[in-house]
């Protein structure tokens, strides 16, 4: 889990913002997927190596998902996740699903690949998996700061009628 961290981390400093001052910078995020999810992501790599169920993709989309629950406040994550995909943004949830399937075949298909974190392949795929959990962030951030500024818009119109109506009493 230390080669696949720095691993992680690398291709993070290499292709990220590196605006640490933003809170929820992805950095910061990558932080909290180590705190929160490593245990879960240990089982996850321990049944990759027992039963090669998991390809590296997916162990990449299990921490983003993970990620989304903690930094969203959404229990059921996966489910959410699909649905605000299929609803929002079709081609976006057909790519990231044919991917996925992509390397999951690929890796059921080549013995040499399954054994090993230590190869220039496997991290090109959670790098590519992860290059399309960015783009889902984003989206879900571009959501989440659009209420922010609706609500901010209808409170904003609430302070302005109350200020118009106090005027009104004044005079």
């Amino acid at each position: 889990i230390l080669y696949l961290k720095n691993q992680f981390l690398n291709y993070i400093n290499k292709y990220i913002n590196k605006d640490n001052e933003v809170k929820n910078s992805f950095e910061n995020i990558c932080d909290k997927i180590y705190v929160n999810t490593s245990l879960e992501c240990l089982k996850l790599l321990e049944n990759f190596f027992i039963t090669f169920t998991y390809t590296p993709a997916q162990i990449a989309l299990y921490c983003f998902i993970n990620n989304i629950k903690i930094n969203f406040n959404i229990v059921n994550a996966d489910k959410f996740i699909l649905e605000f995909i299929t609803k929002n943004n079709q081609i976006l949830f057909q790519k990231l699903k044919n991917k996925i399937d992509e390397l999951h075949i690929k890796y059921k298909e080549h013995f040499d690949l399954r054994n090993t974190f230590d190869d220039e392949n496997t991290t090109k795929q959670i790098g590519e998996t992860l290059d399309m959990c960015i783009d889902i962030y984003d989206i879900l951030k571009k959501k989440k700061s659009h209420k922010k500024s609706k609500k901010n818009k209808l409170s904003n119109q609430n302070n302005e009628q109350n200020e118009s109506k106090k005027m009104a009493s004044i005079k």
